[in-house]
């Protein structure tokens, strides 16, 4: 039995390895779940992994399928959707990925995990929390000039712009969703004005705004993994679209002095991230 001994850690290593992800989830034992997006976010990655995860402990009843990145191509999109035509859900993380999957597999859920009303689970950030930040961020600030869709933000004033220049006398500029995905030469020229940048556009690169509030990605994956439970397990249709009211704000201290702004120290202290 000494072969036993010697063996045993080796086997209880090798059962332990195929019980991680990938191990034993072939994606052909249950009803397949594909993830898509048009897109690539890190955002969209943060979700999609945890979605993965909760998902693992029902492997035969959802078999998930690895995320396919699109990349704008719609032949691609169209050669995946018919290769995979079989699928009994689909989770999109944008608003394109969610059109084509509609579009090629009617008969299958699309749950879009995504800004907008036609979502399973809008990802735009709470505005009544990204108002609080802006006063935090900057105390006293009354205006607010808009690089994107407006909407009114409680106790602000809100002004459409097309060109920095028109944010003239606002104290922060905000890229929502749905604003430009590259803020780079705005940023440079709002500098210049001594008008801060703030998003809450999952596109915009990290460095390129003073403020960022997002949904919490653990807390959408987690919603939306829940929803796809609900269809694919249960039978449950998904309601109509939720939002996660946990935010994640981060701060670039680097980027707020180069447009003249100092953070408060309360502001930086109530932050998830402090990027210096």
């Amino acid at each position: 039995m000494s072969w036993l001994r010697t063996s045993l850690p080796l086997l209880l290593l090798c059962g332990a390895a195929l019980g991680q992800d990938g191990g034993r989830d072939t994606g052909t034992e249950g009803r397949a779940l594909l993830f898509l997006r048009w897109r690539r976010t890190p955002e969209s990655a943060r979700v999609y992994a945890t979605m993965w995860q909760e998902l693992e402990p029902h492997f035969g009843v959802i078999a998930r399928r690895r995320l396919a990145e699109l990349d704008g191509d719609r032949e691609r999109a169209a050669a995946f959707l018919k290769a995979n035509a079989d699928a009994a859900a689909v989770v999109a993380f944008d608003a394109e990925s969610a059109a084509e999957a509609r579009a090629a597999l009617p008969g299958a859920l699309v749950l879009g995990v995504h800004a907008g009303p036609d979502a399973a689970v809008d990802t735009r950030a709470d505005r009544a929390q990204l108002a609080a930040w802006i006063a935090r961020f900057r105390p006293g600030a009354r205006r607010v000039a808009v690089f994107g869709p407006d909407e009114p933000l409680a106790g602000l004033v809100t002004v459409p712009c097309a060109t920095a220049e028109d944010a003239r006398g606002c104290d922060v500029a905000w890229v929502p969703e749905g604003g430009p995905a590259d803020a780079l030469e705005l940023r440079r020229a709002l500098d210049r004005l001594g008008v801060p940048l703030v998003t809450t556009s999952p596109l915009l690169p990290d460095e390129q705004a003073a403020v960022r509030v997002r949904p919490h990605a653990a807390a959408l994956g987690r919603r939306a993994a829940a929803l796809a439970l609900q269809r694919l397990r249960d039978g449950v249709a998904p309601p109509g679209p939720g939002r996660v009211t946990r935010m994640t704000v981060a701060l670039d201290l680097r980027a707020a002095r180069a447009a003249g702004h100092e953070v408060p120290l309360a502001a930086i202290a109530r932050a998830d991230a402090v990027r210096r």
